[in-house]
């Protein structure tokens, strides 16, 4: 079996094409809900375009920090689950407050920790603000929520005390570009890099190919999995938004469907598992012999 292909000219051809739909004002959004897609599309763009600038360039591969490569792919993976969960499909109106209230919530608790942390006086300006609009609206708005009220009292202090920024066990409808256990598998790898645990620190210089997660392999997952991602979150953001569309060609919304596919890495996970009992097959061989 042949080893699965680097689709490193593809990954720069869907980034220029998504460079096309990146808008960085607002005056064409009309609702909440457009917003916050177009924010987190947006986001997903800039990291793709900030991976293809780390991608090295052949020959300059010396100060190699696929680390990065893989904290970048990792929060595209997380962009599109959160784009989904935002602007899931077919959900109510209270549905969609409730997610986006506790978003907020959890936005304007963090600010107010950073900025005391950081020496900032109770009535410092900005803080005053985000008291009484994030703070106190999204908090009475989520007190007013009939789906709120509906949830049992652990889960509604939960809510309130901002443990949770998203309430992903509501999503209805997940797409998954991979299935659940790969995505999961990969996330966990991916995420060793970002947050510099063992395995994050042990692989970005490992390089035998019998290592199935070598440096050179978590790069190729990098690569996939902000292909697909990228690919899948352009691919919602269009659906939710169709005036977008208007701004690619039929030849590139097909392009972008395309590179959804997930074909590449069950090809690499086939070919890593078929190399691995080629080798067990000879050392057996070599015992015996």
């Amino acid at each position: 079996m042949e080893e699965a292909k680097f689709r490193t000219r593809e990954l720069f051809d869907l980034v220029d094409i998504s460079k096309r739909i990146f808008q960085p004002n607002n005056y064409d959004v009309t609702t909440v809900r457009s917003l916050v897609a177009k924010r987190l599309a947006e986001k997903a763009i800039l990291h793709s375009i900030s991976f293809t600038r780390l991608w090295p360039a052949y020959g300059e591969d010396e100060f190699l920090d696929s680390s990065s490569l893989a904290s970048i792919a990792r929060n595209i993976i997380e962009i599109h689950n959160v784009f989904q969960y935002v602007c899931e499909r077919g959900i109510s109106e209270e549905e969609f407050d409730l997610r986006y209230n506790v978003m907020e919530l959890h936005q304007y608790n963090d600010l107010i920790r950073v900025l005391t942390k950081l020496g900032f006086p109770d009535d410092d300006e900005i803080i005053v603000a985000h008291k009484l609009n994030s703070g106190f609206y999204s908090r009475r708005n989520i007190e007013e929520n009939s789906i709120f009220k509906s949830l049992d009292l652990k889960k509604q202090k939960a809510i309130l005390q901002t443990k949770e920024a998203y309430l992903k066990e509501r999503i209805k409808n997940k797409i998954n570009p991979l299935t659940q256990e790969v995505e999961s598998g990969i996330y966990n790898l991916l995420s060793n890099s970002l947050h510099s645990f063992p395995l994050g620190v042990s692989n970005y210089n490992s390089y035998s190919d019998m290592y199935h997660l070598n440096s050179l392999n978590m790069m190729f997952l990098s690569m996939e999995v902000t292909i697909i991602y990228l690919a899948s979150t352009l691919s919602l953001y269009i659906r939710l938004r169709p005036k977008i569309s208007k701004l690619l060609t039929k030849d590139e919304k097909e392009y972008i469907k395309k590179m959804g596919n997930n074909s590449n890495v069950d090809y690499w996970i086939k070919y890593r598992i078929d190399y691995a009992d080629k080798r067990r097959f000879f050392s057996y061989k070599q015992l015996e012999d």
